[in-house]
């Protein structure tokens, strides 16, 4: 698995070529064209509310422009992304704030294009959405940023980013809790009560004005069935009903938080090392569909890599640094290549880009 990859040395040394070999510099592109996005939306989300809204009221229509323009180059980016990592472009969190950006982003352009050419008021809506925003698009320059140093905080995003699966899955859980039991409080309230039956909507309401009420709401529920035929069998019903919401939905959400805690207990480094392998292999998948000029950096690096690593020291009667950075040498060990003996006076610069000639693909996953 990548976590197992991650940790091993020659893994390790792998990442690291290819990250200064081709993909930091794709990932600097990547991150120059948020920046963009950003500061624009950040200019006419929060402009408008600041003390500097009457400098920036002239240049909105152009701003709002220009916004769109870096959305398209937002959106032409993750569609490359996409189209070359398939399902598991939705496997690290922070491609769910992307998608949540480029939806977002037409519906405030045209809200504030809106507002501007009829000179009225932003809708709340707006408002709020551009606030919401304002947090999940600071949050995902923090992802961008955190690629960069071992040391960084990148780690930590990625625990924090894996917390809101476990808020969802309770809440999920609730839901079906609630439909599940909305079924069996109609059929009590409604039957022989002699009024108007109780509408689905309303039992559904009351049910969560329990749960988000808590105890004070469920005393004042315990009577919501006197006088009925079914009062007693209601009685029952409400107090499982409370007992599997309550029990249910925080043994899941102490369950998902016990795993992310875990994992964050984990070393720091190879955390790093796992963001970056996978930060590597997307990039390296993404240039590889790219014909106007990704295939080439690719096929240049990896000739270069075989140039520097297989010719010049297998004529110097030494095996390539990568292997040998895989060696023994803390504790006085040999290195790999020692112990596999001559066999390594074979990796060429064709061996090193791999016997199906695609380079490395063994560590692609």
């Amino acid at each position: 698995t990548n976590k197992n990859l991650a940790g091993v040395e020659i893994i390790k040394s792998l990442i690291d070529v290819k990250w200064q070999g081709f993909a930091r510099e794709h990932y600097l592109r990547s991150l120059e064209e948020y920046v963009l996005l950003f500061v624009l939306v950040a200019a006419i989300a929060v402009g408008g509310f600041t003390e500097r809204a009457a400098l920036l009221l002239p240049f909105q229509t152009p701003l709002l422009l220009a916004t769109a323009v870096a959305w398209g180059l937002f959106v032409r980016k993750q569609a490359s992304e996409i189209s070359a990592n398939g399902q598991s472009y939705l496997r690290e969190g922070s491609k769910f704030i992307d998608v949540g950006i480029m939806v977002y982003l037409p519906t405030t352009i045209v809200g504030h294009l809106s507002s501007t050419w009829s000179h009225e008021a932003l809708t709340p809506a707006i408002v709020g959405l551009d606030a919401v925003s304002q947090i999940f698009m600071s949050w995902r320059l923090l992802f961008y940023l955190s690629a960069f140093e071992p040391s960084s905080f990148g780690p930590f995003l990625l625990v924090v980013t894996s917390l809101f699966p476990a808020v969802l899955e309770p809440l999920g859980f609730i839901v079906l809790v609630l439909l599940t039991f909305a079924n069996a409080f109609t059929m009590v309230w409604n039957y022989g009560s002699g009024q108007e039956p109780r509408p689905y909507l309303d039992v559904l309401a009351k049910e969560a004005r329990i749960v988000l009420k808590g105890a004070q709401d469920f005393e004042d529920s315990s009577s919501l069935f006197r006088g009925l035929p079914l009062e007693g069998l209601g009685d029952v019903l409400l107090l499982v009903f409370a007992a599997v919401v309550v029990l249910g939905s925080v043994g899941l959400f102490q369950s998902t938080v016990d795993r992310t805690v875990k994992t964050a207990s984990q070393d720091p480094d190879q955390q790093f090392q796992l963001l970056r392998l996978s930060l590597v292999k997307r990039i390296e998948r993404e240039m590889q569909g790219d014909l106007d000029g990704g295939q080439a950096i690719l096929e240049r690096f990896y000739q270069e890599l075989g140039r520097q690593e297989g010719r010049a020291r297998i004529s110097a009667n030494q095996p390539p640094r990568l292997l040998r950075a895989a060696g023994g040498a803390e504790g006085g060990g040999p290195p790999v290549a020692t112990r596999a003996g001559p066999k390594w006076k074979a990796l060429g610069a064709a061996e090193l880009r791999t016997r199906d000639g695609q380079g490395f693909s063994r560590f692609r996953g």
